[in-house]
């Protein structure tokens, strides 16, 4: 019974001269050579789901519009725009370690830092993953806003871990490059109260 399911096996894969494993294996081969093919994109259709996640975003559901940008991120893996909304969408659902995955893609897929890395670093803050935060965010030379809310992110990890000294610089420079924001003077106002 054994042989005969094996002839039969041999039997779809024939190839002259080959044993039934060797086929096996060039079989396998093939398979994974057709997984490795680069994916190709689905323009139309991805920012047909983007276009449907931001009317979605709109009316304020974020589980739908979350959807929509999985799909369109399906359809347009290689689209930063995207992983950089689908990241956004995920830190305001409070789906941090998701948050952190796309903003990290959208990076790699050539997002600008100014859209990626504060959507990054609070995802770090919120996952208390401090360590990571202060190897891999760093201020730079963005614009005011983003670099204030990344001064600020760094500044809070700092506090967290009651490191106020390490704390101060940060909060201040937040509060400096944006003296109207909200956030960086509660920084500043958590810090007075550590104090």
């Amino acid at each position: 019974r054994d042989a005969m399911r094996r002839a039969n096996l041999e039997n779809l894969v024939r190839i002259p001269g080959q044993t039934f494993h060797g086929r096996a294996a060039i079989a396998a081969g093939a398979l994974l050579t057709s997984a490795m093919e680069p994916v190709h994109a689905d323009v139309p259709r991805s920012q047909s789901y983007l276009s449907a996640a931001q009317k979605e975003l709109k009316g304020g559901n974020l589980r739908a519009a979350e959807i929509q940008l999985r799909n369109a991120a399906q359809a347009d893996p290689d689209n930063p725009t995207i992983r950089v909304e689908l990241a956004e969408v995920y830190l305001r659902m409070a789906k941090f370690p998701a948050a952190e995955i796309e903003a990290r893609t959208a990076l790699q897929k050539g997002a600008p830092q100014e859209r990626a890395e504060p959507i990054l670093a609070q995802a770090l803050l919120h996952q208390r993953r401090f360590d990571q935060l202060f190897k891999e965010v760093h201020p730079g030379n963005l614009s005011p806003p983003v670099e204030a809310e990344i001064r600020l992110q760094l500044g809070l990890a700092h506090l967290q871990l009651g490191e106020g000294a390490e704390a101060e610089p940060r909060l201040r420079d937040a509060e400096n490059l944006e003296p109207r924001a909200a956030a960086p003077m509660l920084g500043v106002a958590e810090l007075l109260v550590v104090k």
